[in-house]
């Protein structure tokens, strides 16, 4: 009889550990889970300021493009030729905004990689935990 009580004892110990093992994985989880929300979030809120100062940029260019050809307006009318420094500056311009699209869409995506990446990663972990 003694045998079969330890022979109980040591399954429920077995048990037991397995069920902490197990508590201990999702808590683990979870806490990476939160860490990920959390640089989730940090680089939407990145993400969003870059837009609005490129939503920015491109208003101050079109701002300047508006006066610009108000200004070319307004030299034509009096008979005077146009400024061809305004449209070097408005060129100028433009080609800086362009820069500075086209350097976004490089980060945004490389951290689309990167993302998928984790994805990934997160995926095949996923299904190593479930097979064991």
């Amino acid at each position: 009889m003694e045998v079969g009580r330890e022979a109980s004892a040591a399954a429920a110990s077995a048990e037991g550990s397995a069920a902490v093992d197990a508590v201990q994985r999702t808590a683990e989880r979870i806490r990476e889970l939160k860490e990920e929300r959390q640089q989730w979030i940090a680089k939407r809120q990145q993400a969003l300021a870059r837009q609005e100062k490129l939503l920015k940029l491109l208003e101050l260019q079109r701002a300047k493009q508006a006066e610009g050809e108000q200004n070319a307006a307004n030299a034509t009318e009096m008979g005077a030729p146009t400024a061809g420094d305004t449209t070097s500056r408005d060129d100028e311009l433009k080609a800086a905004a362009a820069q500075a699209r086209k350097k976004e869409l490089k980060e945004l995506q490389a951290r689309a990689q990167a993302a998928q990446e984790v994805r990934r990663l997160d995926t095949s972990r996923t299904l190593v935990a479930v097979k064991r």
